[in-house]
């Protein structure tokens, strides 16, 4: 093989493990800060909680995650990992409106409900509120019509199967366009009303309402851990695959360097074994000459 080929394959090799390292380097670098903005996320949303909440939350993510006795089917985790607004700007008033009920733990049954309960306190982690689905009712509400007003539920995104926790908590709200609104029709039709500014009229007349701190939002917090949750699962794979692909190119370069040590070692025997030859013919060649010196002597007498 030719030395020139040898060489630019080696030099492609290298190149190439180059950029794997650069972007090796690229992705530890997100994964830092991912993991950064997860810590911090889950540090906020903990100062958020009532005491001993989130040390109940953590506790039974990690049961469902170890899904003893199918738990991680069985418990669908808290409300508050469960809902999005199907805008963000219906975020407050959701907030406004669930308030600690976004860290009940919605499961499938009250059964499902005492062996996490038994759980928690084997291992002292706190206390925490559950909704079993099977004491409550999943049955379709029914809203008032009106053009001044929407039900806070139609605003939610959730899994269908926790219709009647959602219900439960959302289902007695219409969102309004100001607190007048709802003022009167939180009296005409009986039910709570808010605005998008997170104020409230209650059925029974209470109003509810104030400055409401838009960078303490416990719903907020959990989308941001399960984006760095994401990001960091696709990174550390990422990660995973540049690795091996370094890897990859440490023996592509290797076996390059490799190929073309075997050549310059062949190449020497080859001329190591040129001189021996060139050695034993010299004297070879001395007496070819001195014969022809000979004869040509002879020739002349």
């Amino acid at each position: 093989m030719d030395i020139e080929k040898l060489r630019v394959g080696r030099n492609n090799a290298i190149e190439t493990r180059k950029i794997l390292w650069k972007t090796e380097a690229q992705i530890d670098e997100r994964n830092v800060h991912a993991r950064e903005e997860l810590a911090r996320s889950e540090r906020s949303l903990k100062a958020l909680m009532p005491p001993g909440v989130a040390a109940a939350l953590e506790s039974i993510e990690a049961l469902m995650k170890s899904d003893p006795d199918n738990i991680g089917k069985r418990c669908y985790g808290p409300l508050m990992g469960l809902i999005d607004p199907v805008k963000p700007v219906y975020r407050k008033p959701m907030e406004v409106v669930a308030g600690s009920a976004l860290f009940q733990v919605i499961v499938d049954t009250d059964d499902t409900a005492v062996k996490i309960m038994k759980h928690l306190t084997k291992e002292r982690a706190g206390r925490v509120t559950f909704v079993p689905l099977n004491r409550i009712s999943d049955r379709k509400l029914s809203f008032p019509s009106g053009d001044d007003f929407v039900p806070l539920v139609e605003k939610i995104e959730f899994p269908e199967e926790i219709y009647g926790a959602v219900a439960q908590v959302f289902g007695s709200t219409l969102i309004c366009r100001d607190i007048d609104t709802a003022a009167y029709l939180s009296n005409q039709h009986r039910m709570d009303c808010v605005t998008l500014e997170g104020d409230q009229v209650l059925r029974h007349g209470i109003l509810r309402g104030g400055y409401h701190d838009a960078h303490r939002s416990p719903m907020d917090y959990t989308a941001r851990i399960v984006n760095a949750k994401e990001m960091l699962e696709e990174g550390e794979q990422a990660a995973k695959k540049v690795k091996e692909d370094v890897r990859k190119a440490d023996v592509a370069v290797n076996t390059k360097f490799q190929e073309m040590q075997n050549l310059d070692m062949k190449r020497a025997r080859s001329r190591k074994a040129l001189a021996v030859l060139a050695h034993a013919l010299e004297p070879l060649q001395r007496h070819h000459t001195n014969l022809k010196e000979q004869c040509a002597e002879k020739e002349e007498r």
